[in-house]
């Protein structure tokens, strides 16, 4: 009798896994091949294959299902809800190519927002709920993100004119600034 230590099993339950995974895709390869040159199966067969083009319409259907809950936007080629106005990718309006000018916003009115679920953040611009990780809202369009804080300008301490960031003195009453 062969002595075999672990590492000697552990290989060779290895090369049993891999053509026990060979045989299977072997056993697919020729399953599929029969099915799809087959013409009048008999026998157990015709249950098989009738079972395989029932599975195969089904999974037609389901993927046009889903195709039609979908779209791609104009602008970027990202694949969007069918319900989206705005691409969560590009931010663009997901139908059209050019962007439509702006529209004056009409006087805001403050109306309750629900406070959004854990998996949602509240758009900053119009408080509806967005999932989490999107770049722009779905609704109005606008970066999820609050846009930095324009730098604050510098201004003298006297006469409260602006001044270079590099200016030492005011040029405008000489008041010392650094």
């Amino acid at each position: 009798m062969a002595y075999f230590n672990n590492s000697d099993k552990d290989f060779i339950n290895a090369q049993l896994t891999e053509e026990t995974r060979k045989l299977k895709i072997a056993y697919c390869k020729i399953g599929k091949l029969y099915a799809d040159t087959c013409t009048e199966p008999s026998g157990d067969f015709a249950q098989l294959i009738n079972a395989v083009r029932e599975s195969q319409n089904n999974i037609r259907s389901l993927r046009k299902q889903l195709a039609d809950t979908e779209k791609t936007c104009v602008n970027c080629g990202a694949t969007v809800s069918k319900e989206s106005a705005f691409c969560t990718a590009c931010g663009k309006s997901a139908d059209t190519k050019e962007t439509p000018a702006p529209v004056a916003a009409p006087a805001p009115v403050e109306i309750p927002v629900a406070a959004p679920a854990a998996s949602t953040t509240a758009c900053p611009a119009c408080g509806k709920a967005v999932e989490n990780g999107m770049k722009f809202c779905i609704y109005c369009g606008a970066p999820m993100s609050a846009p930095a804080a324009a730098p604050q300008a510098n201004k003298c301490p006297v006469c409260n004119s602006e001044y270079a960031a590099d200016d030492v003195f005011c040029i405008k009453c000489g008041t010392k600034l650094k």
